[in-house]
């Protein structure tokens, strides 16, 4: 098998969460937003998105993120833990 390089979505998911867990939080949302923007059904960036908000106690803005990347179809397995996750914050 060849190698597997991340997308750019991916990279910056990958960095709103790290700088989440980092206690970046707003830098994080900032990061997280602005990728969201140019990508607006890209699964993993809504997931990350909706992650970050429900640590911060932003339920609302988590479950439009959580409720979006469940209606992208692009990975049907993100979609069915996102719908899980989702039962969780209603």
């Amino acid at each position: 098998m060849g190698r597997r390089y991340l997308t750019a979505t991916e990279a910056e998911s990958i960095l709103g969460l790290t700088l989440n867990c980092l206690g970046r939080h707003e830098k994080a949302l900032r990061q997280l937003r602005k990728s969201a923007e140019g990508n607006a059904d890209h699964q993993r960036i809504l997931l990350t998105l909706s992650f970050v908000n429900s640590q911060l106690g932003n339920l609302e803005v988590a479950r439009t993120a959580l409720t979006r990347a469940t209606r992208s179809s692009d990975n049907l397995t993100i979609g069915e833990q996102g719908q899980e996750i989702l039962g969780t914050l209603l």
